[in-house]
């Protein structure tokens, strides 16, 4: 079997060692102001800059973890770095800066871990940040800027962050589509399984458990309700109603429906009706009614989106399958 290049994705593993790569990588740019400092090519000032930098980077390397999820949570901590990035430059000679590597690095982190939008709004941003800077070297005494090197400084954010924040755009199409895949997977999966235990099924009524198993427990929706067809009176009856096991209670939970409750299926009989007479499936907002009959309304107990999917037989109805959804139960509370 050939495995798709994606597989075994660990999106956990994969995004810190992205997070240890930008550490190391601002590691690596204090390279250049130390060298300049040693070789006495550096302002006076770059020491101090140099300390601060250090001592930022000592700290994100202390609390990688904690930074990384404060971070995905508060994307506007990068304006934090982006600022003292500024900062750095404007203490170091402005456009001349040797910090100008280390001012990367709050881009990069925006392009990987938000991706090419998040990498066009850091370097929007920096933009400014990056001309105050220049001018507040020249108050303090620092180079004029040269016109052709300040330019391609400016250009240069853009483009860094924007090849990175494309390529980080790319890698989290990929893993939607891997998901997207690996969620196929499993419902055939479970659709095979489905299959082969209803040829082992003795009788109807344990056809409707395991279908109502699988929806709830194998394809995890809240709640599932199946009803069969008398079809000489076109009435749905047979009723089983199943609910997903709450894991705060560890009760697997059944409805309120009772097998012999008996539904006339007319036209203009309502939602579920016209889904059967139609053969069409349908989904349902939350609280619509299901058939003109308020007293079945309320036995189904269905709050919130609803799929209604007509099970027929050479285009004959035979029954209905109600599922509640995930989405329906946040929609309930």
């Amino acid at each position: 079997m050939k495995l798709s290049p994606l597989a075994g994705w660990d999106e956990t593993a994969h995004l810190n060692r992205i997070y240890r790569l930008l550490v190391l990588y601002r590691w690596l740019s204090l390279l250049p102001p130390l060298i300049m400092l040693i070789t006495g090519e550096a302002q006076s000032s770059a020491l101090g800059a140099l300390i601060a930098a250090g001592l930022s980077n000592l700290f994100i390397t202390l609390v990688p973890a904690q930074l990384n999820r404060f971070l995905r949570r508060w994307p506007t901590l990068v304006a934090v770095d982006l600022i003292f990035s500024a900062a750095l430059i404007a203490l170091s000679g402005g456009w001349r800066s040797p910090f100008y590597l280390f001012a990367l690095s709050p881009l990069l982190a925006s392009a990987f871990f938000f991706q090419l939008r998040g990498a066009l709004i850091a370097s929007g941003a920096f933009t400014p940040m990056f001309g105050l800077a220049v001018w507040a070297s020249m108050t303090l005494g620092g180079p004029p800027p040269d016109g052709l090197a300040l330019t391609l400084a400016l250009v240069s954010f853009f483009l860094v962050a924007g090849i990175f924040g494309y390529a980080a755009t790319l890698l989290a199409g990929m893993r939607g589509a891997h998901g997207d895949l690996s969620l196929a997977h499993r419902e055939l999966e479970i659709i095979h399984d489905l299959t082969v235990s209803l040829q082992n099924a003795p009788d109807v009524g344990e056809v409707q458990e395991r279908v109502l198993d699988a929806v709830t427990r194998d394809l995890g929706f809240r709640r599932a309700i199946v009803g069969l067809m008398d079809q000489p009176r076109m009435i749905l009856t047979h009723w089983h109603d199943h609910s997903r096991i709450e894991p705060h209670t560890g009760i697997e939970g059944h409805g309120q429906v009772p097998a012999t409750v008996r539904l006339p299926i007319d036209p203009g009989g309502g939602l579920m009706a016209d889904a059967l007479l139609d053969n069409q499936m349908r989904t349902l907002p939350p609280g619509a009614p299901l058939t003109h009959d308020p007293a079945f309304n309320a036995m189904l107990n269905l709050r919130g989106e609803v799929l209604v999917a007509p099970m027929t037989l050479r285009e004959h109805p035979i029954g209905v399958l109600l599922v509640e959804t995930d989405e329906a139960t946040a929609a309930a509370n």
